[in-house]
């Protein structure tokens, strides 16, 4: 055989085997397989995938941990609370601002106007001035000026409690006697300390109390005081004024029970007080 001849059976073999890998099994069609290369490419992918899936979780994680609030003793120890962050510390401090008179929402979402409001009560209270770095951030200064300007760092939920248990147990749906009934709930915790035939003499006797405290809150929180606070309107034009005890649920309680008034038909202001000690076994 010449070269040609060679050459043309060597080109047939090849074209026979090629055909034969080529040709569909007997049982059906081979399954599909990777290539090497296509291997070490989809290797590559996923392993690509993979890592950014947990840099992505990881900087979720950093996101998550740098939204969320401090605590209170975290915040009494030197953490800041500060814009974005959200948390029971948040809420907490939302509280106090709007006890005071500051409003803010209700959530626990530290927004632009909770840090407006901070910052308007560090500025009242000389605690940060106006282009600090710090202003509208809760430190410990500003949290325990909140706390105590409210009350709320002394309020004794459970003397509250106990103050409103009491005095709803003993309503009788009048409205002559408010001075007398808010007197006997206080003085079955307490030693007697009220006098006076009138209601607005409370406010006096309330304020020399060391079973009370007395807060500045705006008569739009009224409504939002919590259990056991004392609100006492003044005289103006009336006989009497008016006592009441909050029930912490927007309501108030004396000889009877009605929504928390927001203003007295003698035309004189309030003065609002938070229970925070008695000698609760006392009755």
């Amino acid at each position: 055989m010449n070269r040609i001849t060679l050459t043309l059976l060597g080109l047939a073999q090849f074209c026979i085997l090629q055909s034969a890998f080529a040709a569909p099994s007997p049982n059906g069609p081979l399954p599909e397989t990777e290539t090497p290369t296509e291997k070490v490419q989809l290797a590559y992918i996923d392993a690509r995938e993979d890592r950014a899936d947990r840099l992505n979780s990881i900087e979720q994680a950093r996101l998550a941990e740098a939204l969320r609030s401090p605590s209170i003793s975290e915040i009494q120890q030197g953490a800041l609370l500060r814009l974005g962050q959200q948390g029971p510390a948040v809420k907490e401090v939302k509280d106090l601002l709007n006890s005071l008179g500051y409003p803010v929402s209700q959530d626990d979402q530290f927004d632009r106007t909770t840090l407006n409001q901070i910052g308007q009560f560090q500025e009242k209270h000389n605690l940060v001035p106006a282009k600090s770095h710090y202003w509208g951030i809760v430190g410990p200064e500003t949290l325990e000026k909140l706390q105590k300007t409210s009350g709320r760092g002394n309020y004794n939920p459970r003397f509250g409690q106990a103050l409103v248990n009491y005095a709803r147990s003993r309503v009788i749906g009048t409205e002559r006697y408010c001075y007398r009934f808010v007197a006997e709930a206080i003085h079955a915790f307490t030693e007697p300390f009220l006098m006076g035939y009138h209601a607005y003499m409370a406010a006096d006797y309330l304020a020399k109390s060391q079973s009370f405290h007395e807060i500045f809150p705006s008569v739009k929180v009224l409504e939002k005081l919590p259990a056991g606070a004392i609100v006492v309107w003044g005289k103006g034009n009336s006989r009497s004024g008016h006592i009441s005890i909050a029930d912490g649920q927007g309501n108030e309680i004396s000889d009877h029970i009605r929504p928390q008034m927001l203003s007295h038909y003698g035309g004189a202001p309030f003065r609002a007080f938070l229970p925070v000690a008695a000698k609760i076994g006392k009755q």
